[in-house]
This record gives C-alpha cells, sequence and structure tokens, in this order.
C-alpha cells in the first residue's frame, strides 16, 4: 500500500535556477486554460497540482543526505557518463510523487509535471522504479 505513483527525484545541479516558486509559475501556466479544475499551490515546501480532485506533489529538500544519496546514484547509476561529476554534487532535489491512478487518467499530467522540471538547466531525473536516469 506505500507505493506511489509518477513517483521521481529531480537532483538539481549547484548552478541550476531551478526553485520552487519558477517551477509553480511554469505549471500555473500551463494549466490556466485547462478545461478541469486544476489548482497549482505552494505550501511549506510542497507544490500540490489538484486537478479535479486527483494530486500529484512535489516537495523540495536541501537536506544534508540528499547529496550522499546524489553521489551514491552518481557512482552506481551514472558510472561513466558526462554527467558524473555534477550529479555527485547535487545537494537540492525535487522529489515527485502523485496519489494512486489505477487507471493512469493522469498519467499525461505526471509527465508534464515531470517535464517542467527538466526545462530548469543543471536537473537530472532520476527513476527510483526502474533505477536509471531519464535524462542523461
Amino acid at each position: 500500500m506505500g507505493y506511489n505513483y509518477y513517483e521521481y527525484l529531480i537532483l538539481i545541479a549547484p548552478n541550476s535556477e531551478a526553485t520552487m516558486e519558477g517551477l509553480k509559475q511554469k505549471l500555473e501556466a500551463f494549466y490556466a486554460n485547462d478545461e478541469r479544475t486544476v489548482v497549482v499551490s505552494l505550501n511549506s515546501g510542497r507544490i500540490t497540482v489538484n486537478i479535479d480532485g486527483y494530486e500529484l506533489y512535489v516537495d523540495y529538500s536541501n537536506a544534508p543526505h540528499v547529496v550522499i544519496e546524489s553521489q551514491e546514484l552518481a557512482e552506481e547509476f551514472a558510472k561513466g557518463k558526462a554527467e558524473q561529476a555534477v550529479i555527485a554534487t547535487c545537494a537540492a532535489r525535487f522529489e515527485m510523487a502523485g496519489a494512486p491512478d489505477p487507471e493512469t487518467d493522469y498519467f499525461n499530467d505526471s509527465l508534464y509535471v515531470q517535464e517542467s522540471m527538466e526545462e530548469f538547466s543543471g536537473v537530472f531525473v532520476f527513476d527510483p522504479m526502474d533505477g536509471s536516469f531519464m535524462n542523461i
């Protein structure tokens, strides 16, 4: 029961312009003309995208363990890639997850939220379910 749909870690390089406020603005602009009821909110370091009652979440973390986990992910999953050294320095990240979506009604929305984060420079999307970086 503890499984989250659409779970990704988006590692943020030290020189990236990625911010929660910037992401919120991107998402608000995208959903501005959506036919569904969509509310994008930022509270206590969490962006919630509520789409007709379904919720996707993006948290921000710069806790001390983040850089340690980035180093481990770089060593195990980016070994030999040009981005390995930069990934190992990521001391902050977005953590994305969605509520259960057994019919995958919100799959496209999850992709858009994830792709919105990729629009920032210096971000690396890791899929923990697949054990791979999606954009390197």
